[in-house]
């Protein structure tokens, strides 16, 4: 007798490892869909993160607003401080945390006093060692390579020395002993030079009350004086769901992080584009490209790139895109350009940057679920009490079939090719109703036909029985969706070989 395992349903509507990237905003990532309840698992690089999740951040904090030309200790913002390892464990080293002075034309020499006699070539900071002017930088000491030409001392050198208010190349400065504190210059400087030099030092530490995030300084910076300290802090690290505001889904939520995550994803705001990169009066080049999707994931490619990836503005004014190849940024308009026509361009464009993967577990509505989107009916084997597979005979076993050869996309069986429908052809082109219904209803006939003569081949090697032999159809209803003009739900009746009806109901869609 011929019987099959009982197919069902069984669909927790959960997404698993949808993998993201954060936003040009480097904490964002949206969804693009609903969900169901807060019950979410975000993932970074496949490690799990808590909400809640803590982590020891090297913080750098600029307290010159505390800097009163007499106080030496100052307070941080984000105490207690830690030690750094990620073990939760409290600073107990004055060395766990580093300040820096930064020290702007401190005066070496003007007129005969100072540290220059004419004869000498070298002269001493006021305080030491020197450290990088590096805003981010906390720990690499000055070099004389870094000091590379001129317009780099003038714009972001480590140490400038300026005689007669003119700043001197890396020629003019032949050594820098950090430690000392000890700069030397190729020429002796006359004594009648005004020498004055710009440097970042670190400060010695007397004391350190982790608990109260106090630090107390040796030396008392002065008036004016920039100065920033790093230190560890035990900062969220984690995430929170907000409701977006970027999505054209309803209800849906964002996860936004507390911290930077790296992305590749930049955004560009109105470039303008000027007349040298039109190809001709209606096509443009970007200057940045590949041009990436509105919403990205790990498997999005330049192919997954729309028209409405990019906005264009004609004379501040938005105009439809044409055609567009993210490839290499071009985008063609429907208007032809004048002379005098401002055009403005944002978009989104893919840096060489490898970004983090953020991988969630969520649960959303059937409607948004991956594992719904072919309406099936069928998803997994019924199990019994006793961990035995179900089976189905008979007329429940035709009603299945029946369910399963009208959703199974022809083809997609490899062994049984002939297997399934294609309402591709059909769904979604520009047809009358009545036309369309009469098409789908002739896919479904074939797809039995092919069925009843199946079953015929099959009674040569197995018994089919009367009640699950296919003889006649008897009905068939077809249904549009009042809301989805792609969803249609289709009723079939049949006649088994016994007399008795066999109905099933199915929704479809292209």
């Amino acid at each position: 007798m011929s019987k099959g395992f009982n197919i069902t349903k069984v669909c927790d509507n959960k997404i698993v490892y949808d993998d993201h990237i954060v936003e040009n905003d480097f904490k964002t990532v949206i969804v693009n869909a609903p969900f169901k309840s807060t019950n979410v698992v975000v993932r970074v690089n496949d490690f799990i993160r808590r909400q809640d999740f803590k982590n020891e951040t090297f913080i750098r904090e600029d307290i010159s607003t505390q800097v009163d030309g007499t106080r030496n200790t100052f307070i941080v913002s984000k105490g207690p401080v830690f030690n750094g390892l990620k073990l939760g464990q409290i600073s107990t080293r004055n060395e766990d945390v580093v300040v820096k002075v930064y020290v702007e034309n401190e005066i070496v020499q003007q007129g005969s006093t100072g540290q220059f006699t004419g004869t000498e070539n070298f002269f001493y900071t006021q305080a030491k060692p020197l450290l990088r002017r590096n805003e981010y930088d906390f720990s690499t000491y000055v070099t004389l390579s870094n000091s590379l030409d001129q317009a780099d001392i003038i714009r972001d050198s480590d140490v400038i020395v300026k005689i007669n208010n003119v700043a001197q190349n890396n020629l003019q400065i032949s050594n820098i002993d950090s430690n000392l504190g000890r700069i030397q210059l190729t020429n002796a400087p006359l004594t009648t030079d005004m020498i004055t030099i710009t440097y970042c030092y670190k400060a010695k530490i007397k004391s350190l009350d982790a608990i109260q995030s106090s630090v107390t300084l040796k030396q008392i910076p002065l008036l004016g004086q920039k100065v920033k300290i790093g230190y560890y802090s035990s900062q969220s690290d984690g995430w929170y769901l907000t409701n977006t505001s970027r999505s054209l889904v309803p209800k849906a939520k964002d996860v936004v992080f507390y911290n930077r995550k790296n992305t590749d994803r930049f955004y560009i705001d109105k470039e303008t584009v000027s007349q040298t990169k039109f190809i001709d009066n209606q096509t443009f080049t970007t200057i940045y490209s590949p041009i990436l999707p509105l919403y990205e994931t790990f498997n999005s490619t330049v192919q997954n790139t729309l028209n409405n990836a990019v906005v264009v503005y004609l004379n501040n004014t938005i105009v439809p895109v044409s055609a567009i190849d993210p490839k290499i940024g071009k985008i063609k308009l429907f208007q032809k350009i004048q002379k005098n026509d401002i055009v403005q361009v944002s978009y989104y464009y893919k840096t060489d940057i490898q970004p983090d993967r953020i991988s969630l577990d969520y649960y959303v509505d059937p409607l948004y679920c991956d594992k719904c989107t072919d309406l099936t009916d069928f998803v997994d084997y019924t199990i019994d009490p006793m961990g035995n597979y179900q089976y189905i005979e008979n007329e429940a076993k035709l009603e299945q079939d029946l369910k399963k050869i009208i959703v199974t996309v022809i083809g997609s069986d490899k062994v049984a090719t002939w297997f399934g429908t294609d309402f591709t052809k059909i769904i979604g082109k520009k047809q009358i109703l009545s036309i369309q219904k009469t098409k789908i209803a002739g896919e479904i006939t074939t797809a039995l036909s092919k069925l009843k003569s199946a079953q015929v081949q099959q009674q040569n090697y197995q018994v089919v029985t009367d009640a699950e032999f296919l003889n006649s159809i008897s009905s068939m209803s077809i249904q549009q969706s009042a809301s989805d003009p792609t969803l249609y739900t289709v009723d079939v009746g049949v006649v088994t070989q016994s007399g008795a009806s066999v109905t099933a109901q199915q929704p479809i869609s292209g």
